[in-house]
């Protein structure tokens, strides 16, 4: 296969893999890893990298493995690393862009930024790293519109605020 295929197959396959990964996260037995992640009370860039290593080990590296050994070369991740890299860092910046009639195709700013709002106010909604088509055919598609997310974080109190002790919190009883 062409390396472009190869590319096209890998941005779809691993979308589609870490959407149902992070729907997983979400629930209550892999939450505690994943709340890392939401525990940012200011969203920004530099969000994007706040995760539980037990979170990027059953997540992104899980899926990479996965279609590396399903035949995609390594190859593909030498140019889409740097693009899902700076894409994530988009999606996570203080920036209220709607992406408008892309908003469907590529995940922007406001979309994700309704994910990391607690779960009643959309935070269960808009799982999808890339495209938002995804939560358009699973039905958690959420971006209201002239309406923008104003609060993040998590609801659960008892998740600590250092992120040492956050490192912790998966563990403890």
């Amino acid at each position: 296969m062409p390396l472009w295929l190869q590319a096209a197959i890998f941005l779809v396959g691993s979308d589609f893999m870490m959407y149902w990964i992070h729907r997983v996260f979400h629930r209550p037995a892999m939450w505690k890893y994943h709340a890392v992640h939401h525990s940012s009370e200011e969203l920004d860039w530099i969000s994007a990298a706040r995760f539980h290593p037990v979170n990027i080990m059953l997540g992104s590296v899980a899926t990479d493995v996965v279609l590396l050994l399903a035949g995609i070369s390594p190859n593909v991740l030498v140019f889409l690393g740097p693009f899902t890299i700076a894409h994530s860092a988009f999606v996570h910046a203080n920036l209220n862009w709607t992406l408008g009639p892309f908003r469907y195709v590529l995940a922007g700013p406001v979309f994700h930024r309704w994910h990391h709002t607690t779960a009643n106010r959309g935070g269960e909604k808009n799982f999808a790293s890339t495209f938002p088509i995804l939560d358009l055919l699973f039905g958690t598609f959420y971006m209201p519109k002239k309406t923008l997310p104003d609060a993040y974080g998590v609801a659960d109190k008892g998740v600590p605020s250092g992120f040492g002790a956050q490192m912790l919190y998966p563990f403890r009883q």
